[in-house]
């Protein structure tokens, strides 16, 4: 009878690895919590990938946080800086330059024909297929 009772548990023991991965794979898998972690946390990671996934060639609001607007991108960086320079023209700002990861646009600040404000739009690749563009709050209201 204690060999039997032993045999049962070590079966148990052998079995409850694979339950547990049947129970936490479709969690984890339905989450997103295999992605990245996200340089915001008003919003979920499985709430921007619903966000973007439907998205094509196109810059996607996904919110706001500290002062900046975060939008992310479905696509390669190339196709991503195209958008976001699209987006920051339609915006009233010229696309001066880009130094690593950030997009520097310039904008007549109304004082003097002479003076520039700039807009620094910085990226980050967050997956192979999304790249998430911050862009200050203020530069997108004036």
């Amino acid at each position: 009878m204690n060999v039997k009772k032993r045999k049962a548990f070590t079966r148990v023991l052998l079995l409850l690895p694979f339950l547990l991965i049947i129970v936490l794979l479709p969690f984890a898998y339905s989450s997103k919590t295999y992605y990245p972690a996200a340089p915001f946390s008003a919003i979920s990671k499985k709430e921007a990938v619903q966000a973007l996934e439907p998205s094509s060639k196109e810059l996607i609001y996904l919110t706001e946080e500290d002062g900046k607007g975060w939008y992310g991108f479905k696509g390669n960086q190339g196709d991503g800086a195209e958008a976001v320079i699209s987006f920051m023209k339609s915006k009233g700002w010229t696309y001066q330059i880009q130094e690593g990861a950030s997009y520097f646009f310039g904008k007549e600040s109304g004082v003097t024909s002479e003076k520039e404000a700039t807009a620094i739009v910085d990226s980050e690749m967050w997956t192979g297929q999304y790249v998430l563009y911050s862009i200050p709050v203020r530069h997108l209201e004036e």
